[in-house]
């Protein structure tokens, strides 16, 4: 993300927009939070209270932006996705170790020690990340 003088959001900002979902029902398909949300809802819902459009569906989400190389180089707001193909999304929260994402729209950890769990399960073994940004988003790159 830009730096806050850019005017545009930054890392933290889409952090702390996504921590008021916090407790939003899980709806699959959800794009209403006062209805529920999905994981890709949730994640197009924060960005969109920015100001930044994504793609509807998780597996569109996690193409858009750029690639981050590992969660050691992972900012705060980066997009964290789940499966081969994509089925699962979030928004990295930072410290290596929280991203923010639904199923009854809770945190998911990522570190080895807390994520275990998570990441033995089907599905979720391989994750990657992306890092967003408004001039590089689809339709949005400048000439």
């Amino acid at each position: 993300m830009r730096t806050a003088g850019s005017g545009q959001p930054t890392g933290s900002a889409v952090v702390e927009d996504a921590k008021k979902y916090l407790g939003v029902p899980y709806v699959w398909g959800g794009t209403d939070p006062a209805k529920g949300l999905d994981c890709s809802g949730l994640v197009q819902q924060v960005y969109g209270d920015l100001g930044i459009d994504l793609p509807r569906v998780s597996g569109d989400q996690a193409r858009a932006g750029r690639p981050v190389a590992s969660l050691a180089e992972a900012q705060p707001g980066d997009l964290v996705y789940f499966g081969s193909p994509v089925d699962h999304i979030g928004i990295y929260a930072g410290d290596s170790t929280t991203a923010i994402t639904t199923t009854t729209t809770t945190w998911y950890w990522l570190d080895a020690e807390r994520s275990s769990a998570l990441l033995d399960s089907p599905g979720f073994q391989e994750f990657g990340l992306r890092h967003i940004e408004p001039l590089q988003l689809p339709g949005l790159m400048p000439d």
